[in-house]
């Protein structure tokens, strides 16, 4: 009978923390919208914005029960007034949370963001700082923080009263034990957000197209603790030359004062799908090399429909992860070799999008990825950037999940080819594949070797596709981009930093298109807004690492970010340049290259030091 009662007394102590946390979460939405209160908030929107923020509370509370946990265990072999030690944690605990809390209602009215890692850039010149607080902004952050704190401490002695939790047999001292080093492997998964693949971010409370109502669903101390973990000083990261040479080269690679644009669309309008496929590398594709195993071609599709379409042969990746390119192709913004900008929502935020621009034009804009959508912070850049409709995962059914990261890219391809053939208004949609992703479980074997079997059978999905649009009315007016989101290692055994890792295709193919042939200019990914839009006759001044790459006056190169270095291609070869070891590593060593790189990187890190939510670069 004791070590029942025990059992269930530790148990529904560590119960009692956990839901404690989350209700202290639940009590900040509601107030904190209330301090920050926007016209046009109705009473559906407060209990929305809990409802949607209760995701990253479960995951953020159960932080708070790893401690709780260890004295329980504790106790289990020396008595301790458990509650008692609770009661006083919990305190420590209460006033840092009210003070972050009210600090950040105070501030959100000047930042428009929640509380991140930028408290402390501004702290490190305190005087500064201070000296902008105004008496009544002190008058606010005291009628939040007091009031809030002593309701809190009230609830904690209301909840946590003392009593004893007796284990005297050595039966009940290895049934709690065990019991209680069971739920620290739970804690953690539950910190995590679940077993997925995507760990907790603050985009997972992403719901809705009024970003005050996304905002509002963040945790304040989960944000300001995460944006710590991925905490840059990037105005002081990068610096190689004076600003004036820095800006003379950055000039010399991305304007020109001469324009006689090709054009290759027969409409100024098309409607326009850009499919990111998922690691397709150029070595798998067309004449390469490596392009054919066992005599066989990797994407035969894909081969065929370049010969009616127009390829870009010398396309590079700016990045070599899923997260840069996005970022690139959908924004248009040069990669980081040491971060990826899109861990700072309230940087994103800010930049321009291919999204945010046809939403201008009444166009409808859809992003559908198969996997989880939180991933890497997805939700809340996609949210930001415009979408109206994101389709991930969880619109489909279970049984179309059969792979580690979701949707094979045969239901999405379909799910994609209905939702176009029902169109009837203008739309600009995005589908990133997910297929051939590690660990490449598809359902079809045409390869012995994961990878290239991978890119076979998504080059199956994307022909079927295409072939069944041209059977379609939209077909007429319809452009679609195929481009990888990045390369991959093939050949097997290259480096990072090789070049070939970084090559891959694009090919703009479609009703929409007029013209057929090879462009064989260097190109990154970057350069698909401003390539696209100048063919729709929009201005794209904003998306300024973007180049119009079908002006044949444009600069003529490629450039892409590794771990720490970057690579500089033209027409005269390649340099690769390592920053940790601040030297040339390729065999092609040219100074103009290397420096042109170096100014790139660094006016780009100067650029997102200046990046903030109410304004651009």
């Amino acid at each position: 009978m004791q070590n029942k009662r025990a059992l269930l007394q530790n148990l529904c102590l560590i119960i009692k923390v956990y839901f404690f946390w989350i209700l202290i979460f639940i009590i900040q939405k509601p107030v904190f919208m209330l301090f920050n209160y926007e016209k046009g908030i109705s009473l559906l929107d407060f209990f929305q914005v809990i409802w949607h923020g209760l995701k990253l509370d479960f995951c953020f509370a159960a932080y708070f029960c790893f401690i709780p946990i260890l004295f329980c265990l504790i106790n289990v072999f020396i008595r301790l007034d458990l509650q008692k030690i609770i009661r006083v944690y919990n305190i420590v605990f209460i006033v840092f949370i009210s003070l972050v809390f009210a600090i950040d209602c105070v501030l959100f009215s000047y930042w428009g963001f929640r509380i991140d890692a930028t408290l402390f850039f501004y702290l490190r010149d305190a005087k500064d700082s201070f000296s902008s607080v105004t008496l009544m902004d002190v008058v606010h952050f005291l009628i939040i923080l007091i009031p809030y704190t002593l309701v809190l401490l009230y609830l904690n002695k209301l909840i946590f009263k003392s009593s004893n939790i007796l284990t005297t047999s050595i039966a009940s001292k290895v049934a709690n034990s065990f019991m209680l080093l069971i739920l620290l492997p739970l804690c953690v998964i539950l910190t995590r957000g679940g077993v997925s693949t995507a760990t907790a971010n603050v985009g997972m409370v992403y719901y809705s197209q009024n970003q005050f109502l996304n905002l509002s669903a963040i945790n304040p101390t989960f944000s300001l603790m995460y944006s710590l973990t991925k905490r840059e000083d990037f105005s002081k990261e990068y610096i190689y030359m004076d600003e004036d040479k820095c800006q003379q080269i950055f000039d010399n690679l991305y304007y020109t004062e001469k324009d006689s644009t090709h054009f290759v669309l027969n409409t100024q309008r098309p409607n326009v799908l850009i499919i990111l496929w998922e690691s397709l590398s150029a070595n798998a594709v067309g004449n390469a090399e490596y392009a054919k195993v066992d005599n066989k071609e990797i994407t035969p599709g894909l081969n065929k429909l370049k010969e009616e379409g127009l390829y870009f042969s010398n396309c590079y990746a700016n990045a070599m992860r899923t997260d840069r390119g996005i970022v690139s192709v959908l924004t248009g913004f040069l990669a980081q070799p040491t971060t990826s900008i899109i861990k700072y929502p309230n940087k994103t935020r800010s930049l321009p999008t291919l999204a945010k621009v046809f939403s201008s034009l009444d166009y409808k804009t859809s992003m559908l990825y198969g996997g989880d959508i939180n991933f890497a912070n997805m939700r809340s850049y996609f949210v930001s950037s415009g979408y109206e409709k994101i389709i991930s995962s969880e619109d489909f059914p279970i049984k179309q999940k059969l792979s580690k990261w979701g949707v094979n890219d045969e239901n999405t391809f379909t799910y994609m080819l209905n939702e176009i053939t029902k169109e009837k208004e203008k739309y600009f949609k995005t589908f990133l594949t997910l297929s051939s992703h590690e660990p490449f479980d598809v359902s079809t074997k045409r390869f012995k070797e994961g990878y290239v079997n991978s890119l076979a059978y998504t080059d199956s999905c994307l022909f079927d596709f295409v072939e069944k649009l041209k059977q379609t009315p939209q077909w007429k007016d319809l452009l679609i981009i195929v481009v990888a989101d990045h390369g991959y290692k093939y050949p097997y055994g290259i480096s990072d930093s090789d070049t070939r890792k970084y090559h891959i295709p694009m090919l703009w193919l479609g009703g929409a298109l007029k013209e057929r042939g090879e462009i064989k200019r260097y190109v990154n990914q970057t350069d698909i807004p401003s390539t696209l839009l100048k063919q729709m006759d929009i201005e794209s001044k904003n998306f300024v690492y973007s180049r119009n790459v079908l002006n044949p006056y444009t600069s003529d190169y490629a450039f892409f970010v590794y771990n720490n270095g970057f690579c500089f291609i033209d027409g005269t070869g390649y340099t690769t340049f390592d920053c940790n070891a601040n030297k040339i590593i390729s065999p092609q060593r040219q100074e103009r290259q290397k420096t042109n790189g170096q100014a790139l990187l660094q006016t780009l890190y100067r650029n997102i030091a200046n990046l903030h939510p109410q304004g651009a670069l």
